[in-house]
């Protein structure tokens, strides 16, 4: 029996195992084949069976429970081992490990995310590319000079392969509508009914296409934090992009992004730069009635603190962070010191203040 029986390696649009060093040598067997996904349907332990121990199979999430019936199909073949690669989510994360745990099979995660505008080690926030650059070419495995030619290509085949046979939609061009709304609420509180209105759905439709997105690991939605009453938070989720490049190439911003759009641009490239150092770290984000508000909440582990982080540019937002950070430890919602990180080169507001821990965000070749 292997030590590990199940690796699950979590993608997300625009990571593609190939380009994996650690799998790309590996025999694929992908489910976006008309050929493997009808073998899978018509007998899951044979196709296991088939495939199990020298191979890589890829894109299982447009196969019908794949993962449920991996893991019964591990539980029954202790001695083979299984390599899965699709999105999973920090619901479908807890849940597998829940369900490996029952049945007793040993499992790893692998992330291995679309390439990111920013990165974060140790303590500092960097892009390899100026920032505008860094942000249209986030989430293209290859550096391109035609970012918005290469969203168009990806679409019309993620169009074919993912949403039309998953949601079985009469007029694709309806799904496109959702998306360029959805686009914007980047890095805010969501609003489902207003993006069924400007989409021409039903706000049940909007959030079901909302969750299918998050089921394949094109976008992350942050849930809210509670606030003890009298407080009253907004129980919306925070969408965050897992390739922001895309999001821009919706809002048709590729040639410029506008300054409010930037930052939040910006904390989307941040939140996914801590997601990837930090891969069993919780999110949170929280806003309330008062229009308190910490945009990004993170805690390394179930017993670690929640930190705050925030950004800015001007000394004006630097010192509306630190009030609201204030606010909200006041009532045991955040510990410790405000993450704020700081564009630009110019020195942050009350630098030698100790209940701010600065980031500035820096490019390195």
């Amino acid at each position: 029996m292997t030590d590990v029986q199940l690796t699950v390696i979590a993608t997300e649009a625009g990571a593609h195992i190939g380009a994996c060093e650690r799998y790309q040598w590996n025999i694929r067997a992908d489910l976006a084949d008309i050929r493997l996904w009808r073998f899978y349907h018509a007998a899951p332990d044979a196709f296991f069976t088939n495939y199990a121990d020298h191979c890589v199979i890829d894109h299982v999430h447009l196969a019908r429970n794949a993962l449920t019936n991996a893991v019964d199909f591990l539980s029954r073949h202790p001695d083979r081992h299984l390599t899965l690669a699709c999105p999973v989510s920090a619901k479908h994360r807890r849940e597998l490990t829940e369900r490996c745990r029952l049945q007793g099979v040993t499992h790893q995660l692998v992330a291995h995310p679309a390439p990111r505008a920013l990165h974060y080690h140790e303590g500092r926030f960097y892009s390899r590319l100026p920032l505008a650059q860094a942000l249209k070419q986030a989430g293209i495995a290859e550096p391109t000079h035609s970012p918005s030619l290469h969203w168009a290509q990806w679409y019309r085949r993620f169009s074919i392969e993912d949403v039309i046979a998953e949601l079985r939609l009469r007029d694709p061009g309806v799904f496109f509508t959702f998306l360029k709304a959805l686009a914007q609420f980047t890095a805010l509180p969501l609003n489902w009914q207003a993006v069924a209105d400007a989409s021409g759905v039903s706000a049940p439709t909007a959030k079901q296409w909302g969750r299918f997105l998050e089921s394949i690991g094109l976008i992350d939605l942050i849930p809210a934090q509670n606030a003890p009453a009298p407080r009253r938070a907004l129980a919306r989720p925070k969408l965050y992009w897992t390739s922001p490049g895309l999001a821009l190439w919706l809002r048709d911003a590729m040639m410029h992004v506008g300054e409010a759009d930037r930052l939040k641009y910006v904390e989307n490239a941040v939140y996914l730069a801590l997601k990837d150092a930090f891969f069993e770290g919780e999110f949170l984000h929280f806003l309330d009635t008062n229009k308190v508000c910490a945009p990004l909440l993170m805690r390394e582990s179930p017993d670690a603190p929640w930190r705050m982080y925030a950004i800015g540019d001007s000394a004006a937002d630097e010192l509306l962070h630190l009030k609201h950070h204030k606010s909200l430890s006041r009532i045991g919602l955040v510990q410790g010191a405000l993450h704020s990180v700081r564009l630009g080169e110019a020195p942050p507001t009350n630098e030698g203040n100790t209940d701010v821990v600065w980031h500035r965000l820096s490019v390195s070749p």
